[in-house]
């Protein structure tokens, strides 16, 4: 923006793109706009047009109801509106699963996601390899975000099944059941103790393992809904 455009005079605003966005092919389906910058930088440049380059509180007062309301916009893109609702429906997702089922590059959908986080519409959680994203509310605590991150594997699925209809079940007993090496049964049992999913109760040399109890309705309603 040149000074006759407004901005702070003498002074020349030049937004460039960050390299890994220019690496992705197709990269975000729009331009970058005054809106999908930062909401320090938007504050920034605005007291800057109004009062020079020192700030002024009265003005920045005045602007941020007005920055708040185009935020609340961030919806009005209809990519944006498609990956918030696949996260609403598929808490847990990840960047790539929605690229994948949506058919949207991946540049893109890193692009909204991240406008999203900004605007307080989603949340990202690190849980395990995976940066999993979630609707921003009070819906899940950390440890059902934990159990829907579990749930996203197939064999994690299939073992936090068999331990809720078979309580008290062992790893060895697990192991024979599911046709896989025991060493790969502790693997994930052990996490799930870990982030207090399961407990293991030791009977003589054995560990029972259970589903914690106060997760059993969560675990029910994943299985119900068929989340995966």
């Amino acid at each position: 923006m040149s000074p006759n455009g407004g901005a702070a005079a003498g002074y020349e605003i030049v937004l460039t793109p960050h390299p890994d966005d220019i690496s992705a092919t197709g990269g975000a389906d729009g331009d970058l706009t005054f809106w999908d910058l930062p909401l320090w930088i938007q504050i920034a440049i605005i007291s800057g047009a109004i009062g020079g380059l020192s700030f002024s509180l009265l003005g920045i007062a005045k602007i941020i109801p007005f920055i708040i309301a185009k935020i609340a916009d961030v919806l009005e893109n209809q990519n944006r509106r498609r990956i918030y609702t696949y996260v609403e429906k598929n808490p847990g997702c990840t960047t790539a699963e929605i690229s994948r089922n949506e058919s949207l590059n991946l540049g893109t959908v890193k692009h909204h996601t991240s406008m999203l986080e900004r605007s307080a519409r989603i949340t990202t959680e690190k849980i395990g390899r995976y940066v999993r994203l979630f609707k921003r509310s009070d819906d899940y605590s950390e440890r059902e975000k934990r159990l829907i991150a579990a749930m996203k594997s197939e064999t994690g699925r299939m073992i936090l099944i068999i331990i809720r209809d078979n309580s008290g079940i062992t790893n060895a007993r697990l192991s024979e059941m599911l046709g896989i090496p025991e060493g790969t049964v502790h693997w994930h049992t052990s996490r799930y103790i870990r982030d207090r999913i399961v407990i293991a109760e030791k009977k003589m040399k054995l560990k029972e393992l259970y589903i914690q109890n106060d997760l059993k309705p969560a675990l029910d309603m994943i299985i119900a809904s068929g989340q995966d």
